[in-house]
């Protein structure tokens, strides 16, 4: 079954890169370039991952983490900055992106399947 995630990330380059990343590896991916945009759709979506990237401000960060805990508690959150372990409502895990895409990928499937476990 697909998983479906929300990748959430100002830059648009970045955001293109990503959105390709992630359905390389068979998820089902949407995509949001502003908080706004991502809280609408986290309002009338079900989500399997959340992913909020590097380019977004650590506000916006904080807002969407704390957003997706409330409006989606069974999502899993990643976000692609190192500073996301220090956000006021502690996201599921955080990375530093420039670690690479396989480490992104390697941090969202571990997300995932810790999830399925708990399931």
């Amino acid at each position: 079954m697909q998983t479906a995630v929300l990748i959430v990330e100002h830059h648009a380059a970045l955001l293109a890169s990503q959105v390709l990343l992630f359905e390389t590896q068979g998820h089902e991916v949407h995509s949001a370039g502003t908080r706004e945009s991502a809280e609408r759709f986290l309002s009338s979506h079900c989500l399997d991952a959340v992913v909020l990237g590097n380019s977004l401000a650590r506000e916006d960060r904080e807002v969407l983490v704390a957003k997706v805990r409330l409006i989606r508690p069974d999502a899993r959150i990643l976000v692609l900055h190192a500073s996301g372990a220090k956000l006021p409502v502690v996201p599921h895990a955080s990375i530093d992106s420039r670690e690479g895409p396989v480490s992104v990928l390697q941090a969202l499937e571990e997300l995932l399947n810790d999830w399925g476990a708990e399931s």
